[in-house]
């Protein structure tokens, strides 16, 4: 089965939405970060650095992001 190569705006996208995986998520943004030219890497630092933080958060983590599109969106408990 041959391999298909995404280019950087593909694999945002495909690290935005989800749609492989956890792992493979997680292996999309390590590759972002090794193949981005340094000028494409410095105008997504952020959104890299909310897809790790995201990938790295556990279900006791404080500071949770819950939304990618509004990372600055807290969640509200009502009981």
């Amino acid at each position: 089965m041959k391999r298909r190569h995404f280019s950087p705006e593909e694999k945002m996208a495909i690290v935005l939405t989800g749609l492989k995986g956890e792992q493979s998520a997680a292996r999309l943004v390590r590759e972002l970060e090794r193949k981005l030219p340094a000028n494409q890497y410095e105008s997504y630092f952020k959104e890299i650095e909310i897809f790790k933080k995201v990938l790295s958060q556990k279900k006791e983590s404080k500071d949770k992001i819950y939304s990618l599109c509004e990372p600055q969106v807290l969640f509200a408990f009502l009981s």
